[in-house]
C-alpha cells in the first residue's frame, strides 16, 4: 500500500497533468479556430479575385463579342454587294467560294424570299431553311421585316455540330438574303477565359487546395481543379447543400472518404468553394503544441517537486507522528494519548481521536449488548486481515442456518467465511441489490451489505425470506392471467427479455396464436362457456409447450408461445405438433359439449439473441393473419358449430 506523501504526491501530478491537458486543450482550440480565421481570410481574398477576374473576363467576352458582330455583319453586307454588282455569280459556287476566301468567310448560303437555301458555298445545304431547326429560326423573322440585320451567337451549327457564327442581310433589291458563316475564333477564345478551369489557373493556386464551382439550380460541380469532382451533385461528394448555402463560416465535410474544410461564396449563378483538406488546415498545431507541452512539463514538474516538499514538511511528518500513537492505540494500548500540536489542526485532530477512543470503548460494549438482544432479524459479523478468529453475533448461525459444527468451522477461520460468502454471492437474485438465495436452502433469502475497510471487513445480514415471498406473490398475481393462469402480456414480456439476456445459446420461437371461433361460441352458447373455450385451448397449447417454453394469454383470443429448444430440430418438432392441432383439438364447455377447436397461427424465430422482443411479436403476429387469411381462402366459414357434440 502506498504513503500518504506517494499518494499526495500522485494526486499532485495528476492535478499538474489535468491542468496542463486544460491548458493544452484550450490552446488547441484556440489555434483551431486561427487557422480557420487564417484559411477564411485567404478564401475570402480569393473569392475577391475570382469576382474581378470574372467580371474582366466577362466584359473581354462583351467587347469582343461586340466587335465580332459587327465583322461579320459587314461581311455579309459586303457579299450581298458584290452579289447586287455580279448578279451571276449569286448561282456560281466558285465564285462565291473566291468571295468567301476574299474576305475569310467559312460558309456563304443565299436563302430565297421563302427563307430557303437555293446556292452558296455549301450545296450539301441547299434545301435548307429557316424551319430546318432552332439554329436556323433565329433567322425566321427576316421574311416578315427586311429591314432587319441579324448576328447570332457562336455555336454548333445544325449540320456539322461545327461552331460557327452567322450573320444575315437582305440583298439591295429585297429579292435574297446573303447569309455567311466564319469561325468564331476570338470569341471563343474569350469564351473560354470565362470557363472555370481557367480562372482557376489565373490563381496562385496551392497544390493542397481544391477550388470547385456549383451550379445553383442542379448543385453539381461545373468546374473544378480536381476533374473528380466535375459532373457530381454536392450531395455524392458528401457536402451539406445547407452548410454550402449558408456563407457566413466554414464548415467540415467528409468528401469521398477524407475530411476537409470548406468555404462557399455565391458569386452571379454558382457557389464557389474553397476547400483545404483537415491535415494541412491544422499541420502546423501539433508542433506547436508539442512546444508547448514540453514548456507545461518543465514548469509542472518544478511547481510539483515544490508543494510535495512544502506538504512533506508541513503535513506529512505530523501525520507520521499520529499513526505511531495510533498504532499502538490499535494493538491494544486505551491510554496512550495522541498529543501533536504543530498546528491548530493537528492539535484539535489530537484531541478528537483522544475522545472518540474514550468513545468507542462504550459504544462498543453498548452495541454489542443491543444486538444480541434486539427482536429484528439482524446478524452482524466482522473480521480483520491479520487476524485468523471472525466475530459475529448469535443472530449469524440462525439466519444462515449453521449447526454448531458449521458455526465453529465457519468463525474459526476468516478464510472459511470468506468462502462462505461468495458463494452465497453467486445466489443474487436478479432485478434485487444485495440480495441473495442461501444455499441449500432456495426458499430463504438474505440480504448482505459489507463494509471494507483497510485492515477489515464489516458485514450487516438481515433475514428477508418473508419480505421477498411477499413481493415474489404480488409479482406472481400480477404476471398472472385470472382466467387462464397462463403468464399475462406483461409476464411474458418480462420473463422473455431476461431469458434473451442471459444468452443461453438455445433455439427460440415466438408463436402467435388467435382461436378462429371464440365469437361463435360466445353467441351460441354464452360467455360462460366462451371462457371455457379459452381455457381449454390455454391447456392445449401449454401441454403442446411443455416445460422448455412460456404461454401466455396475450388478451382476448390471442395467445403468444415462446418456444425454447436445445436444437432447430426439436424447435420445428414442437412446431409441427402445434401445426397437427390447427385442425384436429377439441373444446369441453361448462355443459359437457364437445366443440371443435381451430386456430390460426404464425410464427417468427430468432436467428440473433439481441433481437427485440417486440419486432418479434409483431413478425409472429403478421404471419399469423396471413395463415387466417389463407385458412379462409381454402376452407371459407366452416359452420364449426354443427360439429358440437354431448359427452356421454
Amino acid at each position: 500500500m502506498k504513503s500518504l506523501k506517494q499518494i499526495i504526491n500522485r494526486y499532485i501530478r495528476s492535478a499538474a497533468i489535468v491542468m496542463a491537458l486544460v491548458i493544452l486543450v484550450v490552446i488547441a482550440f484556440a489555434e483551431i479556430l486561427i487557422e480557420q480565421g487564417r484559411v477564411e481570410d485567404t478564401a475570402a481574398g480569393t473569392f475577391v479575385r475570382l469576382e474581378q477576374i470574372i467580371e474582366e473576363n466577362e466584359n473581354e467576352l462583351k467587347q469582343v463579342k461586340e466587335k465580332y458582330d459587327k465583322t461579320c455583319l459587314h461581311d455579309a453586307e459586303a457579299i450581298a454587294f458584290l452579289l447586287q454588282k455580279d448578279p451571276e455569280a449569286t448561282n456560281d459556287t466558285l465564285k462565291l467560294k473566291k468571295y468567301a476566301n476574299l474576305l475569310e468567310l467559312d460558309e456563304i448560303h443565299i436563302f430565297d424570299e421563302t427563307g430557303t437555301i437555293v446556292s452558296g458555298t455549301n450545296p450539301e445545304y441547299y434545301g435548307y431553311s429557316f424551319s430546318s431547326g432552332e439554329q436556323m429560326a433565329f433567322f425566321a423573322p427576316m421574311l416578315t421585316d427586311k429591314s432587319l440585320q441579324l448576328v447570332q451567337d457562336a455555336g454548333p451549327n445544325t449540320a456539322e455540330g461545327k461552331n460557327m457564327q452567322y450573320s444575315a442581310v437582305w440583298s439591295a433589291d429585297g429579292t435574297f438574303i446573303v447569309q455567311v458563316g466564319k469561325d468564331p475564333q476570338l470569341v471563343t477564345e474569350a469564351m473560354e477565359k470565362n470557363e472555370i478551369s481557367y480562372i482557376f489557373h489565373q490563381l496562385n493556386i496551392s497544390p493542397a487546395i481544391d477550388y470547385c464551382a456549383v451550379d445553383s439550380e442542379t448543385l453539381s460541380v461545373i468546374g473544378a481543379t480536381n476533374a473528380d469532382m466535375v459532373g457530381k451533385t454536392v450531395a455524392k461528394l458528401g457536402i451539406s447543400a445547407e452548410s454550402m448555402q449558408n456563407e457566413e463560416h466554414g464548415f467540415h465535410a467528409n468528401i469521398e472518404g477524407k475530411y476537409y474544410y470548406c468555404i462557399f461564396k455565391k458569386i452571379e449563378t454558382r457557389y464557389m468553394g474553397f476547400i483545404i483538406p483537415m491535415d494541412v488546415l491544422y499541420e502546423r498545431i501539433p508542433l506547436d503544441l508539442l512546444n508547448l507541452a514540453l514548456c507545461l512539463i518543465l514548469i509542472c514538474g518544478t511547481l510539483t517537486v515544490f508543494v510535495a516538499n512544502c506538504v512533506n514538511r508541513y503535513v506529512i511528518h505530523d501525520i507520521h507522528r499520529i499513526n505511531g500513537k495510533l498504532n499502538r492505540i490499535t494493538q491494544g494500548d486505551l491510554e496512550e494519548k495522541v498529543n501533536v500540536q504543530s498546528s491548530r489542526e493537528f492539535s484539535a485532530l489530537s484531541r478528537y481521536i483522544n475522545e472518540m477512543v474514550g468513545s468507542l470503548v462504550n459504544n462498543d460494549r453498548k452495541m454489542s449488548y443491543v444486538l444480541s438482544r434486539t427482536e429484528m432479524n439482524i446478524g452482524v459479523y466482522e473480521y480483520r486481515h491479520g487476524v485468523q478468529q471472525v466475530y459475529c453475533t448469535e443472530r449469524i448461525p440462525q439466519i444462515f442456518g449453521w449447526t454448531d459444527e458449521e458455526t465453529a468451522y465457519y468463525t474459526g477461520d476468516r478464510v472459511h467465511l470468506y468462502t462462505f460468502i461468495e458463494e452465497l454471492r453467486r445466489s443474487r437474485v436478479v432485478g434485487e441489490r444485495n440480495v441473495y438465495r442461501i444455499p441449500g436452502e432456495p426458499d430463504r433469502y438474505i440480504k448482505l451489505e459489507e463494509t471494507h475497510e483497510e485492515s477489515s471487513v464489516f458485514g450487516v445480514v438481515n433475514d428477508v425470506t418473508e419480505e421477498m415471498q411477499r413481493r415474489m406473490q404480488i409479482e406472481s398475481e400480477r404476471d398472472t392471467d385470472p382466467l387462464t393462469r397462463l403468464y399475462n402480456r406483461r409476464g411474458l414480456s418480462r420473463r422473455v427479455e431476461r431469458i434473451l439476456e442471459a444468452g443461453t445459446g438455445d433455439t427460440y420461437a415466438v408463436v402467435m396464436i388467435d382461436l378462429d371461433d371464440l365469437k361463435e361460441v360466445n353467441d351460441t352458447y354464452g360467455h360462460e362457456s366462451g371462457d371455457q373455450y379459452i381455457i381449454s385451448a390455454a391447456e392445449i397449447l401449454k401441454k403442446i409447450v411443455g416445460e422448455s417454453g412460456l404461454t401466455a394469454r396475450h388478451g382476448g383470443d390471442e395467445f403468444v408461445l415462446f418456444l425454447e429448444e436445445k436444437s432447430e430440430e426439436a424447435l420445428q418438432e414442437k412446431l409441427l405438433q402445434l401445426k397437427s392441432a390447427q385442425d384436429s383439438s377439441e373444446a369441453v364447455l361448462h355443459d359437457g359439449q364437445h366443440v371443435p377447436l381451430r386456430f390460426s397461427m404464425g410464427c417468427c424465430f430468432i436467428d440473433e439473441v439481441a433481437a427485440p422482443y417486440d419486432e418479434m411479436l409483431e413478425k409472429a403476429d403478421i404471419a399469423m393473419y396471413q395463415n387466417k387469411r389463407q385458412r379462409k381462402e381454402k376452407h371459407g366459414k366452416q359452420p364449426r358449430m354443427k360439429e358440437s357434440r354431448t359427452k356421454e
